[in-house]
């Protein structure tokens, strides 16, 4: 129980981190890099105990499908190359598959 506990305090840290970069659609548009960077460091911060890696690894869980759910749900802003002006970067809106027939 207190590995479960620890997870998911450790996986509930780091997405209101998170949400504090601001626009969260725009967080969203690198959830791969966000995904293994959070287990890498959840492992790197319990290394030493299988329980630690135990905690490690349900809190990368945790963190991955909490992003999965956010994209599907909010959707995601993209950088491209052509939306640059004025030196700061455009983001283009994608609407979540589900919002786009409505």
């Amino acid at each position: 129980m207190m590995i479960l506990t620890l997870a998911i305090v450790s996986a509930i840290g780091i997405l209101f981190m998170l949400f504090k970069c601001g626009d969260i659609r725009k967080v969203l548009a690198f959830d791969l890099l966000i995904d293994i960077g959070a287990t890498v460091g959840l492992a790197m911060l319990f290394y030493g105990t299988l329980g630690g890696m135990a905690i490690a690894a349900i809190g990368g869980l945790i963190i991955t499908v909490a992003l999965w759910i956010l994209k599907k749900a909010l959707g995601h802003q993209v950088l491209t190359i052509n939306g640059w002006q004025n030196g700061k970067p455009g983001f283009l809106h994608s609407e979540a598959k589900w919002r786009q027939n409505i």
